[in-house]
């Protein structure tokens, strides 16, 4: 009798030393998977409804050269950032997005590629004869149209703006600044000569003005992004920019952002 017992406690020793086995087993089998699938997640594009195109295939293009999946999401521009922003290492969703680069965005995404260098101005008709050379004198403009969804527009109103008239599409602006419903409008040189070309109106009746900043663009991930993922990716800006590939997008879009040849 004392024989079967100890036979039936050394079987439960080991059917217990085999569930041990079993669990730790299945945890590193989890944990291995896991990583696997986090390091071959797809990365979420997310762009405006109407976003520039050349920003948006440069971004693809380092995608494509660094291996990275993708899919691209619309979203409008606000809500891009919201959602960028309260992502966190919990999150198993990977977000992008084209982001003007400043210190901010820097201590909250990773900076993985340089897109383009756009110069922002105060665009009045010569006509109008107004003098903007500074953002004091701009300040004391009637109306300053700007694009509601657009970063230029948070900019002008941390800088204490109060005379701005933001509207939903480029084009209004380019409409009212024209019909003389505002006295400048605010954006990139390339932008307002691209919408005031679209719309044929005359493009030697706009006075260029003051020109408050250049905008530096980059392709902005959130900061859950596994490091490999990032270092593939700001390996691929380098790539895009000595293989050549970059000034072949460039080119192909050099008429359409009114770029000087």
């Amino acid at each position: 009798m004392n024989f079967h017992f100890k036979m039936l406690d050394f079987k439960i020793f080991l059917i217990n030393i085999l569930n041990i086995f079993v669990r730790y087993l299945s945890f590193f089998i989890l944990i291995i998977c896991s990583k696997h699938v986090y390091a071959n997640q797809t990365i979420t594009l997310m762009t405006p409804p109407s976003p520039a195109e050349f920003y948006v295939n440069v971004a693809k293009e380092l995608f494509k050269i660094s291996n990275t999946e993708y899919r691209q999401e619309i979203h409008p521009l606000p809500d891009i950032f919201n959602i960028m922003k309260t992502v966190d290492q919990d999150n198993p969703k990977i977000y992008s997005t084209v982001a003007i680069l400043n210190e901010k965005n820097l201590n909250t995404f990773y900076n993985t590629g340089h897109i383009a260098n756009i110069q922002t101005a105060f665009f009045s008709l010569k006509d109008a004869k107004l003098n903007i050379n500074s953002l004091e004198s701009a300040k004391k403009l009637n109306k300053i149209c700007v694009w509601l969804d657009s970063v230029l527009y948070k900019y002008l109103i941390s800088q204490g703006f109060e005379n701005l008239a933001p509207v939903p599409t480029v084009a209004q602006c380019a409409d009212n600044l024209f019909k003389k419903k505002a006295d400048a409008w605010f954006n990139s040189e390339s932008t307002v000569v691209k919408t005031v070309h679209a719309k044929k109106l005359d493009v030697k009746s706009l006075k260029k003005g003051f020109s408050p900043l250049d905008v530096s663009f980059f392709l902005a991930v959130t900061k859950n992004a596994p490091k490999d993922m990032i270092e593939k990716l700001q390996k691929a800006d380098k790539i895009i920019k000595e293989t050549g590939r970059y000034d072949a997008i460039l080119t192909q879009y050099r008429d359409a952002l009114f770029l000087p040849n």
